[in-house]
């Protein structure tokens, strides 16, 4: 059962990483595009609001899977040297003591933040911005819950490191 959890977890983080490389051709295009508007004097607010949306987008669901693939930033002064049952006893009191409940904490307050931008159809300030901004908070929500599965499915792991062998 621990195994399949682990897997569909990761499974399911690396496609979303996987697409969410792809937001960055998206990015490169639209730049580029509002590069050539602004050269011919015509730019428009959307355009600008889509970048902002695609990046936001990029780096929120790029998250879990670069815990995934231990791309994160570590300070590793000692951890570097540490055996392999140290390093997982060390991931699984920063897993437990850290991030899952940062992750929980976000987890409910990000839903609110969204919840209340759904209602009140909440839109670009700008005048003909893009509408809908309740949707890349809905992305903050989804990543976060992302990055707290991810986080489950390193502990699983990790406790799986620290079992005596049979």
């Amino acid at each position: 059962m621990r195994d399949s959890l682990i897997k569909y977890i990761d499974r399911l983080v690396d496609r979303v990483g996987s697409v969410s490389g792809w937001l960055a051709l998206f990015l490169i295009l639209s730049v580029c595009i509002d590069v050539v508007l602004r050269l011919m004097d015509s730019s428009v607010t959307w355009l600008n609001d889509l970048q902002w949306h695609i990046f936001a987008a990029l780096f929120l669901l790029g998250g879990a899977y670069t815990l995934q693939k231990d791309a994160h930033v570590r300070v590793d002064l000692f951890y570097s040297r540490f055996q392999a049952k140290d390093k997982a006893l060390v991931n699984i009191i920063g897993i437990l003591c850290l991030l899952m409940p940062w992750c929980l904490i976000l987890m409910v307050y990000t839903l609110r933040f969204a919840i209340d931008s759904l209602f009140i159809l909440e839109g670009s300030p700008d005048p003909n911005g893009l509408p809908f901004r309740f949707v890349i908070k809905f992305i903050l929500f989804f990543s976060i819950c992302l990055v707290f599965l991810q986080a489950l499915s390193l502990l699983l792991k990790n406790l799986k490191q620290l079992k005596p062998k049979s």
